[in-house]
C-alpha cells in the first residue's frame, strides 16, 4: 500500500484537528473512514529550537492538510499490508530459524516498524554464536 512521506515545516494543520501542544508523535484521523495519518515533529524529538530554526515535521498520509509551499521533501512510502493469516504464522517462521542454513529477519517479525527488523537481527546473532 503506497502512501506518500513529507518532510515539512507547516504546523498550522493543528488547528484543524483542535490541537495546540506538537508532540513526538500525534496521530490524527483523517477521514470518516476511520483512516489515519501522523505527524512527527522533530523539532521536538531532536530538541530543535523552534524560535531559532522552522517547526520541522515528518508526517505520513498527511499531504491534504499540509500547506504545498512549506513541503521541503516528498518520499513515496510502502507499507505492508498485514492480514491475521500472516500475522498467525509469525511465531513460526521466527521458529524455523537455523533450519536448513536459513535465518528471517524483518520488520514483519515484530509489529511491523524499524524495531522489529533490529530485535529479529539481534536474535539471529544470538543463535550464530
Amino acid at each position: 500500500m503506497a502512501k506518500v512521506l513529507i518532510i515539512h515545516t507547516d504546523v498550522s494543520f493543528y488547528k484543524h484537528f483542535g490541537v495546540s501542544y506538537y508532540s513526538e508523535l500525534d496521530v490524527f484521523q483523517t477521514d470518516a473512514q476511520g483512516h489515519c495519518g501522523y505527524n512527527a515533529y522533530l523539532n521536538r524529538l531532536y530538541a530543535i529550537d523552534a524560535t531559532q530554526y522552522p517547526h520541522y515535521s515528518l508526517a505520513y498520509n498527511m499531504g491534504k492538510y499540509t500547506n504545498p509551499a512549506k513541503i521541503i521533501h516528498r518520499q513515496q512510502h510502502n507499507t505492508p499490508l498485514y492480514s491475521v493469516a500472516a500475522i498467525r504464522y509469525r511465531d513460526e517462521v521466527i521458529a524455523t530459524n537455523g533450519k536448513n542454513h536459513t535465518y528471517h529477519a524483518g520488520a514483519y517479525l515484530g509489529e511491523g516498524l524499524h524495531e522489529g527488523a533490529i530485535s529479529s537481527a539481534f536474535a539471529i546473532a544470538e543463535l550464530l554464536k
